[in-house]
């Protein structure tokens, strides 16, 4: 445990050393930023563009969130390392530079895809700060919505291309380790692209046509896959997890204690995966509540929206007066003002401000109450499940972390995480 701790604050402290903002800046001979362009100064007028463009992505990379996807990898790489690794290569080392590296590309991949999230949303305030796409209507006067938000989209790509090379340049890393993370990075990419789309799509769906077997779904993709079960993939992928038992047998060189460990881990592997979406879909949970409990302008901003979340799922089928809300033809999108290039005041019409009112002191304490005994139950489960030990270490790592996060943000309307 000592170990695992003092390894994990080295690598979240570099990952927070990280210059992230410099790897997007131009050389003092005005330079592409990734440095794949001809080496010849680029004009005065390209550069000016190109900074005024750059800017508000230097400052959304270096204000980093949880780093939460980059915990859950190392996490995973190292208790699967100290089975798989540690008998071949004595001296490997997860809080190795190149570790840190691969942190930086998931949460680089993360941030690319918030970018895009936040233009899907209209979102104009992330992590406290305008987003993206609002930075350039905001600093840019000249620009419409529609080339503010085209800016942003290209933006998200150029944070990614930063992700696929920071990935590509990371020293130590073999081709086939790369390789494997590409092949887990696609298919996750793929899987939250699709859960994006069903949520979009969803917007213009009639609420009450809307399934809870589809809110479930959306979760698992959008959210608990990507967000638990991709990090981990590429944390237990990098060391060969999970080996199908004919590979399994092909390392007849190891010991036969090894060799078990390993089929065990490779066989535990998918169950593995299913206490890590089933904590994902609580932690999308705990969000929805979040923007009731909020204490800033942003609360209440998922039903100016009438998002389609499964909280809201639950108060359509028992609640007339939310049901009467939520049917509304004419959806109300939340106002935003600027009050400074740094500042942005949301406006709601004075019904939904009324019945947020409603649903936080008559609904939010319950729905807590329901999510906070899902968290247990699986807490409970996790514990009992003859699961590997490799695996147990993995998800009571996660699990401190989420009761930590859980506290802090549902605490005050009546959540209690169980010791």
């Amino acid at each position: 445990m000592k170990g695992f701790n003092a390894q994990l604050a080295r690598f979240m402290q570099a990952l927070h050393n990280i210059n992230w903002a410099g790897l997007f800046e131009l050389t003092v001979e005005a330079k592409h930023p990734t440095g794949q362009l001809p080496t010849e100064p680029v004009p005065d007028q390209v550069g000016k563009l190109l900074r005024a463009f750059i800017k508000p992505v230097q400052d959304f990379v270096n204000n980093p969130g949880k780093l939460f996807r980059p915990f859950v990898f190392f996490s995973t790489a190292y208790y699967v390392s100290r089975v798989v690794y540690r008998p071949l290569y004595l001296n490997l080392d997860p809080g190795a530079p190149l570790m840190v590296d691969i942190g930086a590309f998931i949460e680089l991949v993360h941030a690319h895809l918030l970018i895009h999230d936040d233009i899907c949303d209209k979102s104009t305030k992330r992590r406290g700060k305008p987003t993206v796409w609002y930075s350039y209507l905001q600093n840019l006067p000249a620009l419409d919505h529609h080339t503010a938000n085209s800016l942003g989209i290209i933006a998200g790509d150029l944070v990614l291309a930063a992700a696929y090379k920071k990935l590509a340049d990371a020293d130590g890393l073999s081709a086939e380790a790369k390789e494997t993370i590409w092949k887990i990075t696609q298919q996750h990419m793929h899987e939250v692209i699709y859960g994006q789309a069903i949520d979009i799509l969803l917007t213009s769906t009639p609420f009450g046509n809307v399934t809870e077997q589809t809110i479930w779904w959306l979760y698992k993709y959008k959210t608990a896959r990507y967000t638990f079960v991709f990090p981990a993939a590429v944390g237990a992928g990098i060391f060969g997890m999970p080996l199908k038992y004919t590979d399994v047998l092909k390392l007849s060189d190891m010991p036969q204690q090894h060799l078990r460990l390993i089929h065990g881990l490779s066989q535990n592997y998918g169950k593995f995966v299913k206490f890590l979406e089933q904590l994902g879909v609580v932690f999308q949970l705990v969000d929805d509540v979040k923007d009731y409990t909020l204490d800033t302008k942003q609360r209440f901003l998922d039903l100016a929206e009438r998002k389609r979340t499964h909280f809201h799922l639950i108060l359509y089928k028992k609640d007339a007066r939310i049901r009467q809300f939520f049917d509304k033809t004419q959806v109300q999108t939340a106002v935003h003002t600027s009050v400074s290039p740094a500042e942005t005041t949301t406006v709601l019409d004075s019904d939904t401000i009324e019945l947020g009112k409603y649903i936080l002191q008559k609904y939010i304490p319950e729905y807590i109450e329901f999510v906070a005994e899902k968290y247990e139950t699986i807490k409970s489960k996790i514990t009992k499940t003859t699961l590997n030990r490799t695996y147990k270490n993995i998800l009571r790592e996660i699990v401190k972390k989420l009761d930590e996060y859980f506290a802090k943000v549902a605490k005050p309307i009546g959540w209690a995480v169980k010791n």
